[in-house]
């Protein structure tokens, strides 16, 4: 999202900002640069009090006892044959800012997403002003498509945007039960219908027909957790579903399984014609076929796993620990994704309600969906109270750093 994150609320550059991601928990510390260690990944949390319940728990995450396929820092991007010249950018940039040149575009003041719509322009989804915009990069104007309001057309509740393939349609979701879908096939993208649905939606992904799959909505208060409940729901281009699919956290308590559910994202890879599943806080990454099958899942390490105290009514106590999420992004035109691991260390200083400072770590990997190779493209420390995350766009990065958008090697 891009937003101006206060790491002392924790907002995040995507889905899902519950308490799944707000506090976290040491399950996987281990490194493979064993000769110099990250103080970030040594942490030791705090064990539950009473007859409280620490979660995640490792044996409820989906598909635990499964052999994924690893994410590490083992194989350098710098030995990877023909490597994408825009990630090539970001490398220099973690390796030396200095040498990259960064050009500003942009200071939002609210928070939403972003997408590319072509080379040369992105839509910008402000969340919480509930405005749409086109933005040309060229130009480096702005083009309000969509504003708050209700009815067709309006952004009544939007959270999420997505692109399909061809570029030629954008999905718009909104949270009173209902997806937009603009036509972009000529400038500016223009409403074209909303497509109703039969549950609050979180995340959305167009396939290459046109179907949409989104994240699930689990109601703590009136659905019942032991009857089981699936991750994604794929629907046709009217709103109808055609079948549910994907493990979720397994357990009882119906507050817990609303957070974890609520932390679920998903993509598509066109190229591989493949849906993407993960969740902010767990270090996973799964990719199921249309119908619903489990084709195979990814494990990042080093990871921090998010963490909540609940007692046995469900309630929570949080804390303030060291912790990991994760993000993903597609690169254009192939089965690659670039995947960035933020990790928030200690508080530095005093802590303060608006701008506490922490320790963060980003790490950023590139996955090929196609032979399952990934290669560690490199990190980035600093100390701050915003976040910051990267989006690939075809010919360089944008760089989203606390609501400043900036763009590289354009």
């Amino acid at each position: 999202m891009f937003m101006p994150e206060k790491l002392s609320r924790l907002q995040i550059p995507a889905k899902g900002l519950s308490a799944w991601v707000m506090f976290f928990l040491l399950i996987s510390c281990s490194t493979e640069h064993e000769e110099d260690p990250d103080p970030i990944f040594t942490y030791e949390r705090e064990e539950p009090q009473g007859s409280e319940e620490l979660h995640p728990q490792k044996e409820a995450m989906p598909y635990h006892d499964r052999d994924h396929i690893s994410i590490d820092r083992t194989s350098d991007f710098d030995d990877m044959p023909a490597p994408p010249e825009n990630l090539g950018v970001l490398r220099n940039y973690l390796n030396d800012p200095e040498s990259v040149e960064v050009h500003k575009l942009y200071k939002f003041l609210g928070y939403g997403e972003i997408q590319p719509l072509n080379r040369n322009e992105l839509m910008l989804l402000d969340i919480q002003n509930r405005q749409l915009h086109q933005f040309d990069l060229a130009s480096q104007q702005s083009t309000l498509i969509a504003e708050g309001g209700e009815g067709p057309g309006r952004l009544s509740l939007p959270y999420d945007l997505t692109v399909s393939e061809d570029n030629d349609e954008l999905y718009v979701l909104m949270q009173d039960m209902r997806i937009d879908r603009y036509k972009c096939d000529h400038e500016p993208c223009e409403y074209d219908q909303s497509i109703p649905t039969d549950q609050i939606i979180n995340n959305v992904a167009v396939t290459d027909d046109k179907n949409l799959a989104v994240v699930s909505n689990f109601n703590p208060m009136e659905d019942d957790p032991d009857a089981g409940s699936s991750l994604i729901t794929l629907l046709n281009a009217d709103g109808e579903t055609m079948h549910q699919f994907g493990e979720t956290y397994e357990t009882d308590v119906p507050t817990v399984l609303y957070d974890a559910i609520q932390t679920g994202n998903v993509a598509y890879s066109n190229a591989e014609q493949l849906v993407v599943v993960w969740f902010d806080a767990f270090p996973f990454i799964y990719l199921y076929d249309e119908s619903g099958e489990l084709q195979k899942s990814y494990q990042i390490s080093p990871f921090l796993l998010s963490s909540i105290y609940f007692d046995a009514q469900g309630r929570k106590r949080v804390e303030m620990d060291p912790g990991s999420f994760v993000s993903m992004q597609p690169l254009t035109d192939d089965s690659m994704v670039l995947i960035q691991v933020q990790t928030r260390g200690e508080r530095v200083g005093e802590p303060a309600y608006e701008d506490t400072v922490y320790e963060q770590r980003y790490d950023f990997y590139l996955l090929d969906l196609s032979d399952d190779s990934s290669w560690y493209i490199g990190s980035k420390a600093r100390e701050a109270s915003y976040n910051l995350s990267v989006l690939p766009l075809e010919s360089g990065i944008l760089l989203n750093d606390g609501g400043e958008l900036s763009v590289m090697g354009m």
